[in-house]
């Protein structure tokens, strides 16, 4: 049997997971345990009301690492069935990464 159990550590305030697996000898088995200190930031903005969610620009950061860390390619689609949303989904990228790019000059003009 298997269930989730939220434990907050009373000395540190910190929430932690763990997931039980099974009972051996009066001791409990984890499969595995996450501490949520990794989770410090997403805490504290859910506190402030916030969604506990990655900026938008950071997640934007993230997926374009996705894209830099491939071969070209690897990011070419080869399914006939699929090449001309491809290339529309492309274009529509980039176009908004454009318009993104002149934006984020503006602000660091602006921070300078």
């Amino acid at each position: 049997m298997r269930f989730r159990a939220f434990i907050r550590n009373e000395n540190t305030s910190q929430a932690t997971w763990f997931v039980y697996v099974a009972q051996e000898n009066g001791q409990t088995i984890y499969a595995a345990r996450f501490n949520s200190a990794h989770n410090a930031q997403r805490i504290a903005d859910r506190q402030r009301g916030e969604s506990g969610h990655p900026p938008a620009a950071r997640t934007l950061r993230q997926r374009m690492g996705f894209i830099l860390a491939r071969e070209t390619n690897a990011l070419v689609e080869t399914n006939r069935e699929r090449m001309s949303d491809h290339v529309e989904a492309l274009e529509q990228t980039i176009a908004k990464l454009q318009i993104v790019l002149a934006e984020q000059r503006k602000v660091v003009e602006a921070a300078a």
